[in-house]
């Protein structure tokens, strides 16, 4: 480590005048290890035993970015630590190479060295996916869906920019009287923005590069129609096939996957609304994560059921006959199945999914729904021709957390007596006769009512749970003074009279007070 960054400072100093700060000591580097509740892997206590980062008006060592102190460290990890990890749940996150970085938003190992000062890092991994390297160097943060392992090691990343820099592969540039400098040709680009066109990880690249007449011939052998839709999609062939999210929502109309062959990189696929049938071509996408067949003739899936990180996927409105096919799926956790009329769901019970979005049209896919035990989160839709005593079966589905039923008409909901893990209930477009079951769900916090009505409303604030309602104004109306606490009322649904918007407001400011 003290020798690459002596040989980096030496070839730095003609570029720019001295900017590193001094060795940190080792007090310090005990001290910031203690808070993070973590020990530094070698390299990363030899890098900053040999500088403490660099001075604030500084070019930024690390391609423009700038090179942390310990105390900047610290004050990027607390606040990614102060984030938690709520929406690790909620934003999609896709690790290059898959299986290398835990595809998470943020994860309190992944220790921050440099940052862009807008709410993003690169930073060393201590907590690397099964596939992946303790100490590998990683880009993460506010803008970073896709994370990428830049480097195996800090000391292979020194070894790339020495490479870098002995290469003549950078700009200087100057702005504002300050210096710095990038990778590459560009001018000023942001490190980050190439990391999707460069062979990563660096000096150990995973993927085999394709030639430029590999290119050539497969961009020459498309039609008319797939050469406008890589032209449109992106600044050139190669960053086509390296893509890692494509969208082609109900057109331009796609037949033809074959040209997606290459694109094994690919994450998240939306083919919904298009004239395809053969996914086969799809067959190598081995990091996949998404993909979406909504509205689509596809009948048969088996020869993409291997996909490894296959995790969500969508079959509404598509021709498929034979839900067994999705058994093979060794990942799927997220299915949608809606608008696909009588199909038979038995096969529904042989799969481990926790989230589900399905329409129901008879009552024997609805008892074949309350077969999936491992069922989380439930969106269920048409419900007008299910009689209240087939409902009833949905009380098996006790493991439910979160629940959407829209389209339905009940008596009462005495089957989600049982949901006792119920915490976010919603209701679309129905009629609840009796409601009061709701009261005895220990730990419903969020019910939001959607054109939707219940009878029996104020039996609600019995509820010793409850923290959220959202509905319209004449339902926040009858119920605002009915709760023994406060309960957030900041969403109303539907049209509004003005009067009845000074209402609402005036009670949101009296509840802050």
């Amino acid at each position: 480590m003290n020798a690459l960054m002596k040989d980096l400072e030496q070839e730095m100093t003609p570029l720019f005048s001295s900017f590193l700060n001094p060795p940190a000591s080792e007090e310090k580097i005990k001290e910031v290890e203690k808070e993070i509740g973590v020990t530094f892997p070698n390299e990363l206590r030899q890098l900053y035993l040999y500088s403490d980062g660099e001075e604030e008006n500084g070019p930024g060592f690390f391609f423009g970015l700038p090179f942390l102190s310990l105390d900047g460290l610290l004050e990027e990890w607390r606040v990614w630590k102060s984030i938690g990890a709520d929406l690790n749940e909620e934003i999609d996150s896709y690790s290059v190479p898959t299986g290398w970085i835990e595809e998470l938003y943020t994860n309190s190992k992944w220790i921050p060295i440099s940052k862009d000062f807008g709410g993003n890092n690169m930073g060393v991994d201590l907590s690397p996916d099964v596939q992946g390297m303790k100490g590998q160097v990683i880009n993460f943060g506010r803008d970073e869906e896709t994370k990428y392992v830049i480097a195996q090691s800090l000391n292979d990343f020194l070894r790339f920019m020495l490479k870098t820099i002995r290469s003549g592969n950078y700009t200087i540039y100057n702005e504002d009287d300050t210096v710095s400098w990038s990778y590459g040709d560009s001018d000023g680009d942001h490190f980050f923005d190439e990391l999707s066109d460069m062979s990563l990880p660096v000096l150990r690249p995973q993927f085999a590069s394709t030639s430029p007449n590999e290119l050539e011939k497969w961009y020459s052998s498309l039609n008319s129609s797939w050469r406008e839709i890589v032209d449109e999609t992106s600044l050139s062939p190669q960053q086509f096939i390296k893509s890692k999210q494509l969208y082609f929502l109900r057109g331009p109309k796609v037949d033809d996957l074959s040209p997606l062959s290459l694109c094994t990189e690919m994450k998240e696929l939306i083919l919904s609304g298009n004239n395809v049938k053969d996914l086969s071509p799809l067959a190598r996408m081995n990091g996949l994560k998404k993909l979406f067949l909504a509205h689509t003739p596809v009948e048969d899936v088996r020869s993409i059921s291997h996909l490894p990180h296959l995790k969500e996927l969508n079959v509404s409105a598509t021709a498929l006959k034979d839900l067994s096919q999705l058994a093979s799926f060794p990942v799927l956790k997220t299915l949608h199945l809606k608008e696909m009329g009588h199909l038979n769901y038995s096969g529904l019970s042989q799969l481990s999914i926790q989230s589900l979005f399905i329409s129901i049209e008879n009552s024997e896919q609805l008892h074949a729904l309350s077969k999936i035990k491992t069922l989380k989160h439930l969106s269920i839709s048409s419900l007008q021709n299910v009689k209240q005593e087939e409902i009833e079966v949905l009380e098996q589905l006790t493991n439910l957390q979160t629940l959407e039923i829209s389209e339905g008409s009940f008596l009462h909901l005495d089957f989600m007596k049982k949901m006792k893990k119920l915490k976010q209930l919603t209701f679309s477009d129905c009629i609840v006769k009796d409601a009061e079951a709701l009261a005895t769900l220990p730990q419903l916090k969020d019910l939001e009512l959607r054109g939707s009505e219940i009878v029996n409303l104020e039996k609600i604030a019995r509820s010793s749970s409850l923290t959220k309602f959202s509905g319209s104004f004449q339902q926040f109306n009858l119920l605002k003074d009915l709760f023994s606490r406060k309960v957030d009322f900041s969403t109303l649904i539907g049209e509004t009279s003005a009067e009845e918007e000074d209402i609402w407001h005036h009670y949101l400011n009296e509840q802050r007070k």
